[in-house]
């Protein structure tokens, strides 16, 4: 299966309604194995930047969930999630 761009795209969108969508369907995506390897990280990457950026509290938190989604469906890199680590010890 191939990423959807519009899903990517949307994690951008002017409203926070349609970000929220975005992450949220990107989580159901990434809880099942259809992603290739690099799909799923890059999707993790992009979703990282919505959970540390977004000023909406409910599309970071459908992030952080999609976040979780990917890493309970397989084995990806900590250096994804290292972003998170760095923002958390800032604050």
């Amino acid at each position: 299966m191939n990423l959807p761009p519009t899903l990517l795209t949307g994690l951008n969108a002017p409203n926070a309604r349609d970000r929220d969508a975005a992450a949220e369907q990107l989580g159901d995506i990434l809880r099942w194995p259809s992603l290739t390897q690099h799909e799923a990280e890059t999707a993790v990457a992009r979703l990282l930047t919505a959970t540390i950026q977004d000023p909406d509290d409910a599309v970071r938190e459908s992030a952080l969930n999609a976040i979780g989604n990917a890493f309970e469906c397989r084995d990806l890199p900590l250096r994804l999630v290292a972003g998170l680590v760095l923002q958390r010890s800032l604050a």
